[in-house]
């Protein structure tokens, strides 16, 4: 498998106009498949484009990032969530009991943001 991640480009410049993520995306195809790759990952989707798709809903009005992923005949797989390794055992009793309420899960992600050193802003 190979992964084609963060590909952005200038969106005020005369290079806005070439579509060069599209680009880029098509030379790493066309690398992989000539070295025998059959998947391409193309990153993640949005939490309710995944949702609807894997519900059995249609792929109509998505966002706009998500619609040149789905172009490609994928399908939707969504990983299980990474596992947080807590010890000792009165820590991990405590981390699952509050993931059972919105509060709990609130401050939860507040902790990590806080432990892994991002910004306490909610991502938009």
């Amino acid at each position: 498998m190979i992964r084609g991640r963060l590909a952005g480009f200038d969106r005020f410049s005369e290079a806005a106009r070439l579509s060069m993520p599209a680009a880029i995306r098509w030379e790493i195809i066309k690398w992989g498949k000539e070295r025998g790759h059959r998947w391409m990952d193309f990153g993640g989707l949005s939490a309710a484009t995944l949702d609807t798709l894997i519900e059995g809903g249609r792929a109509t009005d998505l966002p706009p990032t998500d619609q040149p992923k789905l172009t490609f005949g994928g399908r939707p797989f969504r990983y299980p969530p990474p596992v947080e390794l807590l010890a000792p055992e009165p820590l991990r009793v405590a981390y699952d009991v509050a993931r059972r309420s919105r509060r709990g899960r609130q401050a939860i992600k507040g902790a990590q943001r806080a432990l892994r050193g991002r910004s306490a802003r909610r991502p938009s």
